[in-house]
């Protein structure tokens, strides 16, 4: 037992060592461990806009990513807490990809660019200012699109009846 206690500390530790740090500083860049890879742009994001995203483009200007903050209606969301059942989440979009994936926002209110930020460092989804497709291939299956299909579950359909 206390060998399996001292391999779960080693492993977790071990990770630790190896995560990268995201960072977004005041200028917009991304930077990971320290090292600038990306630039982040807002758009919209305030009060009194209803739209929210980033753009990710690497250090020559090119875009790389669109992260999307979107939200919908979910009756088995509703709570004290959540009396309307809103669930906010972040859409990855990759350009030239054709793909996109979804993870749940985890911002309570405000979203930052960092929010954005992370799991791009995470998952290395930057590699040599271009995307590296294998990461993103591996992001897009691990996320899939679930808020998307439970978003259009919920929505009712149309139903055409033609008399004959």
């Amino acid at each position: 037992m206390k060998q399996m206690l001292m391999l779960a500390a080693t492993l977790c530790l071990a990770g630790h060592l190896y995560a990268q740090k995201a960072e977004v500083n005041k200028n917009g860049e991304l930077l990971s461990d320290g090292k600038v890879i990306a630039t982040i742009e807002k758009e919209g994001c305030g009060i009194v806009s209803p739209t929210c995203s980033f753009n990710v483009y690497n250090t020559d200007g090119d875009l790389l990513i669109i992260v999307m903050v979107l939200d919908y209606k979910d009756p088995s969301e509703v709570s004290s807490g959540n009396q309307d059942g809103t669930v906010r989440y972040l859409r990855y979009c990759f350009n030239g990809m054709g793909g996109h994936a979804e993870l749940p926002d985890p911002a309570s209110t405000v979203i930052k660019p960092i929010h954005a930020a992370q799991s791009i460092v995470k998952w290395k989804l930057i590699r040599d200012g271009r995307l590296d497709e294998e990461a993103v291939r591996s992001f897009i299956q691990a996320y899939g699109t679930r808020f998307s299909e439970r978003q259009e579950a919920l929505t009712p359909q149309t139903v055409i009846i033609k008399d004959n």
